[in-house]
């Protein structure tokens, strides 16, 4: 299954192959890990939602969390 086939699957209340993964709470971590600047990545979007994207993939994360506030 691939990572939209089981959150999917989990929102319907369903067992999907494997538990659903997700890094929350690992903001300045992936910034560190990302190679660029907190400061950078705070007047780009881009960049921002990049780095979001990338630590996702890299860490095999079923859903990308851009935190809350």
């Amino acid at each position: 299954m691939n990572p939209r086939e089981i959150i999917l699957k989990v929102l319907k209340g369903e067992r999907p192959d494997r538990i659903p993964v997700a890094l929350v709470g690992g903001g300045m971590w992936s910034v560190h890990h990302h190679g660029i600047s907190f400061e950078e990545m705070a007047k780009d979007a881009s960049k921002m939602s990049g780095m979001l994207v990338a630590m996702a993939e890299t860490l095999g994360s079923d859903i990308v969390y851009a935190g809350s506030g």
